[in-house]
């Protein structure tokens, strides 16, 4: 396993945007995005990618740091 370093976030950013350390996505309920997804879709508020991680990704509930996958806090 790799060592990871995390930057500390700068002092102007929100700590409701940095990422929690062990967390992953099996943590997450990852039907209940798809649902969340498919509901903007049919209501015409969401035009980006399908699949969940993409989603999540894309809205930076997510970030990727090397082969790992970590959530942001709400």
């Amino acid at each position: 396993m790799t060592n990871l370093s995390f930057i500390d976030p700068p002092s102007l950013r929100s700590m409701d945007s940095s990422p929690i350390r062990g967390t992953s996505l099996e943590l997450l309920d990852m039907d209940e995005v798809t649902t969340h997804i498919d509901r903007a879709v049919e209501r015409g508020r969401y035009t980006g990618p399908a699949t969940a991680k993409e989603y999540l990704l894309r809205k930076q509930c997510i970030i990727e740091v090397e082969d790992a996958t970590y959530e942001n806090s709400p």
